[in-house]
């Protein structure tokens, strides 16, 4: 299933949007960690390596009939560059990490 998502950001949240029609009839699940979000329903699954941390305790999401809509809080105050990490990025603290 081919699902479009978008995003925009204000200096405190960043809120996604995943274009997903009937979200509550497919029984759609979201997920967020400090560093990742993760949006699963049937036959989809978004998974996203967060560019800079969030608040998951203060961050929500809701289902309309055409969409979700997810707001992620920020613990830190100021702009995202992008809203994910990059690959290299992510590769580069596995091999960190496992030093």
């Amino acid at each position: 299933m081919s699902v479009r998502h978008d995003w925009y950001q204000s200096d405190d949240k960043v809120v996604v949007t995943v274009l997903l029609k009937n979200a509550v009839d497919k029984n759609y699940k979201c997920e967020i960690t400090e560093d990742s979000l993760r949006l699963t329903a049937e036959n989809y699954e978004l998974y996203i390596e967060l560019l800079n941390p969030v608040v998951p305790e203060k961050s929500s999401h809701k289902a309309t009939p055409h969409k979700v809509e997810i707001n992620l809080i920020k613990r830190d105050f100021g702009r995202w560059a992008t809203l994910e990490k990059k690959l290299e990025d992510v590769k580069k603290e596995v091999v960190v990490k496992s030093k």
